[in-house]
């Protein structure tokens, strides 16, 4: 997990929440009913735009923005030395035995190749092809996160809009405009 994501998260939402409650307390800044709209309805839109199992996929990315492990560089050039130094000593197939030890699946899939006879031009273009696939899916991650950002306003305003239809509806009573308006 890398801690300055989650760090950066908790102050900036931190800093938000210590100012409202320093001047006025968060019931002024929260509703439910509009945090219903705009939250629900945004999840909504985006189950409509998007299949299921393509947002499952993104979420599992999302997860690992938080708790994935993160590539240790040191240690995956060591383990490349060790694995050029065995391949150097003892030849390709040498390599298979290091294979279980290798946690990075981008290098072991590559080695399994070379060990697995193919030739070289077939390994880099198996190994470019899987970089374009994850390069693919988290921008295809990123375009349902943004397709969210475009569609919360657009409920906010739907909101919006409701608060203002209940508070005109019952002009009579002045004491219901103020929370008619909150929604």
């Amino acid at each position: 997990m890398d801690i300055a994501t989650l760090v950066g998260i908790i102050a900036g939402v931190g800093l938000v929440l210590v100012s409202i409650l320093m001047n006025s307390g968060l019931s002024l800044f929260w509703s439910a009913p509009s945090a219903a709209i705009v939250c629900g309805g945004t999840v909504a839109a985006t189950l409509i735009a998007y299949p299921m199992n393509e947002l499952l996929r993104v979420m599992g990315l999302f997860i690992r923005v938080f708790f994935g492990k993160k590539s240790d560089l040191q240690e995956l050039i060591e383990t490349m030395v060790a694995v050029c130094n065995i391949a150097r000593k003892g030849g390709v197939l040498a390599i298979e035995s290091k294979l279980k030890e290798i946690d990075n699946d981008f290098l072991k899939k590559g080695l399994e190749m070379t060990v697995d006879g193919k030739d070289e031009a077939t390994v880099i273009s198996m190994m470019k092809r899987e970089i374009k696939q994850i390069q693919k899916s988290h921008k295809d991650g990123w375009e349902i996160f943004g397709t969210m950002g475009a569609f919360a306003p657009a409920f906010g305003m739907i909101g919006t809009l409701i608060g203002l239809i209940q508070m005109l509806a019952d002009l009579s009573d002045i004491g219901s405009v103020g929370p008619k308006m909150a929604v």
